[in-house]
C-alpha cells in the first residue's frame, strides 16, 4: 500500500507521498514529473487547496518473459 495527495478537483491529479515528518507535518512527494519535493500536509492545507490524502494498492505486475 502507498499513500498518495490526490486532487479532489482535478481527476487523475496525485502525488506519492514518499516520506512524511509527523512532527512537521511536512511531506515529500513525487509526481508525474519524477521530481520531488516538500508540501506540507495539514488537514487545513489539503481542504484549502481540494487535495485528500488517499491508499492505493500498488501490485506489482509479474515481469514479462522476452523470447
Amino acid at each position: 500500500m502507498a499513500l498518495y495527495v490526490e486532487s479532489t478537483k482535478a481527476p487523475g491529479l496525485r502525488f506519492k507521498i514518499i516520506k512524511f515528518n509527523k512532527d512537521t507535518r511536512i511531506g515529500t512527494l513525487l509526481g508525474d514529473t519524477g521530481v520531488p519535493f516538500d508540501r506540507a500536509l495539514t488537514d487545513e492545507m489539503l481542504n484549502k487547496y481540494g487535495f485528500k490524502v488517499v491508499k492505493v494498492d500498488e501490485k506489482v505486475l509479474p515481469a514479462t518473459e522476452h523470447a
